[in-house]
């Protein structure tokens, strides 16, 4: 039913997009949110039900206390994943507010007003000064690196087509995606890029502008 529901709500944004009804956009983008929110926690609910389902009975008699606190470890409050996509559903109102249209096609991917693909990755600090983010390779034109410190605002890298195209063959690759290494040093922003060294980005920074207008 999530499912259907969740490609209901794809559609009525497809429509929305292709009638400019931006108001409609904003309100079944944030439909859309609630819909995989609740994915989440289905998909959660399953995997405990399944240790429930898989633990010997013997076994949670004998030691009721640690089998609680163990299933318990297994239900985050907060999933990495949740948070990705909260932070990618403000990121898309922010731009709507602006101007800019984002309509979700795939996964992390979306597509601009001009029909180019936009990919949307989220990462927090994992370490110091540095962020690791991942998007699909095929289709990519424009990225948007969404970046939580431990400290501080969070910041967005907004990289247009000319910068992805650049760099796009001397990024790292795994899984099917291109990685992109983000770091900051003395409040300065760079990409690490293995063949290119310390690539500065600080004009990207915060400026959703980028992933919209046309290529040079």
């Amino acid at each position: 039913m999530l499912l259907k529901l969740k490609e209901k709500a794809l559609g009525e944004i497809r429509l929305a997009a292709e009638s400019g009804n931006s108001q409609r956009i904003r309100a079944e983008t944030a439909r859309l949110t609630e819909i995989e929110t609740l994915i989440d926690r289905q998909e959660t609910l399953n995997r405990q039900v399944e240790v429930f389902s898989n633990t010997d009975a013997r076994t949670s008699s004998s030691h009721p206390v640690a089998e609680k606190e163990r299933t318990v470890s297994l239900l985050p409050t907060t999933s990495s994943r949740q948070t990705a996509k909260v932070r990618r559903s403000e990121f898309i109102k922010d731009c709507a507010r602006k101007g800019i249209r984002l309509v979700p096609k795939k996964g992390t991917l979306y597509e601009n007003s001009r029909q180019e693909v936009v990919g949307i990755a989220f990462a927090t600090e994992r370490k110091e000064n540095a962020w690791f983010l991942g998007l699909p390779i095929r289709g990519l034109e424009h990225a948007v690196l969404i970046c939580k410190p431990e400290e501080g605002p969070t910041f967005c890298v907004c990289l247009p087509s000319r910068f992805v195209q650049k760099y796009r063959s001397s990024l790292s690759k795994s899984k099917g995606q291109v990685v992109f290494n983000v770091r900051r040093e003395d409040g300065r922003h760079s990409l690490l890029i293995p063949s290119a060294g310390r690539v500065p980005i600080d004009e990207y920074i915060d400026r959703p502008e980028h992933i919209n207008s046309p290529p040079n």
